[in-house]
């Protein structure tokens, strides 16, 4: 009888990278609507990437994927939150689609309610926000076009929000400090 190896160097990433055309398309698209059959919820999912918006370790614009926080069945959510959530972070929502129907559909179907949903951890949303929007003069965080403040939240051991932070701007030299104030 054989042996079976197996191969702890062997990097899936490169078939992904392939299989998803990912020199053709960087992204997945976040359009259209995912709904829940089950429940009968939808989300926009343009309106999800927009209020999700970050930006990762390389500096490319990025989001959580809803999906699986949607359906996760062992609280792994928790990890992407361990830092710290934008105030609009819906982390209520976590694991509230397990084992439902989903789909992702053109138009909203009728008797459908479309809900809010955004997962965003704060480190991650500062930087975009500091590159896309910067500060007021007053030197705190703008989180949109509109000049609304930037606010995140702790979370403690047991999911609990703490109080909400908007934070002040401070550059020094090459680099950028964000400074929590309740």
């Amino acid at each position: 009888m054989g042996q079976i190896f197996y191969s702890c160097a062997y990097d899936i990433w490169d078939d992904a990278k392939k299989y998803f055309e990912w020199d053709i398309t960087y992204c997945v698209k976040y359009e259209n609507f995912l709904v829940n059959h089950t429940q009968k919820l939808a989300i926009d999912m343009a309106d999800y990437f927009n209020h999700s918006r970050a930006v990762d370790q390389s500096g490319e614009d990025c989001a959580i994927d809803l999906i699986p926080v949607l359906t996760e069945t062992g609280g792994g959510s928790a990890m992407a939150f361990f830092d710290g959530i934008t105030e609009e972070t819906t982390e209520q929502l976590a694991g509230e689609w397990c084992g439902d129907l989903l789909q992702i559909v053109d138009k909203l179907p009728d008797g459908y309610t479309l809900i809010n949903c955004c997962f965003a951890e704060f480190q991650s949303k500062l930087d975009y926000c500091y590159d896309n929007f910067g500060f007021n003069g007053d030197g705190f965080l703008l989180k949109n076009n509109n000049g609304d403040l930037f606010k995140a939240v702790m979370l403690n051991l047991c999911g609990k929000r703490g109080p909400v932070s908007r934070f002040k701007v401070k550059e020094i030299k090459d680099s950028i400090k964000f400074i929590p104030e309740a």
